[in-house]
């Protein structure tokens, strides 16, 4: 079973959409262009960790969010896990 675990950039709602919207652009402009793929170290750490980097918008961020909770919720309900 894969289990994948997500890193993000977040911010108050009461952020100017804006602001929001440009930090994403400049983020997707840098995973694009390869910028996080260019350094050699970079490039053998995220091999280390078996990692993928995937970018979208907080929309998209926020449907896969849901999705995983629902997922993971069911799986919970159904093992019958219980918090210690």
């Amino acid at each position: 079973m894969k289990i994948p675990i997500r890193f993000a950039g977040a911010a108050p709602r009461s952020n100017a959409l804006s602001i929001v919207s440009r930090a994403l652009v400049l983020s997707v402009a840098c995973a694009s262009a390869g910028y996080a793929h260019a350094d050699a170290d970079v490039r053998a750490h995220i091999a280390d960790q078996a990692t993928d980097i995937a970018t979208g918008t907080p929309e998209q961020f926020s449907a896969l969010m849901r999705k995983d909770s629902q997922r993971w919720a069911r799986l919970i309900r159904e093992a019958g896990i219980k918090a210690e």
